[in-house]
C-alpha cells in the first residue's frame, strides 16, 4: 500500500493498515470534514454519513470524545494546522464513500 502524505507529498510504503484499538471506549474520535454541510439553521455540520456515524458512536460508547475539524477546502489537502488538530485523536475518520 502507498500512502501519500498531504503536507509535503512524500510517499510512504506500508505493508499493512494502521493499528486499530480494541475498543473505542475512552478514546477521542476525530472527523476530518472536507465538505461541511449547512443545516437549516445555518450552522455548519459534517458530511451526512459522518454525522450519523458520530451519533452511533456517541450512543454506543459512554466515554468517547468527538473532535471535528473542518478543512478549509474539500479540493485541497488538509493544511498543517488542520492536521495538527486532527492528530490529537486516537482514531480518525476522513471522508466517506458514496
Amino acid at each position: 500500500m502507498e500512502v501519500l502524505l498531504p503536507i509535503n507529498n512524500h510517499v510512504i510504503k506500508s505493508e499493512s493498515l494502521a493499528l486499530r484499538p480494541e475498543s473505542l471506549e475512552n478514546k477521542t474520535i476525530g472527523f476530518l470534514d472536507g465538505w461541511g454541510f449547512r443545516n437549516a439553521d445555518g450552522k455548519m455540520s459534517m458530511y451526512p454519513l459522518m454525522r450519523e456515524l458520530k451519533n452511533v458512536l456517541i450512543k454506543k460508547y459512554k466515554n468517547i470524545n468527538i473532535l471535528w475539524v473542518l478543512k478549509d477546502n474539500e479540493h485541497f489537502p488538509a493544511k498543517e494546522d488542520e492536521i495538527k488538530k486532527i492528530l490529537n485523536a486516537d482514531v480518525i475518520v476522513n471522508g466517506e464513500a458514496i
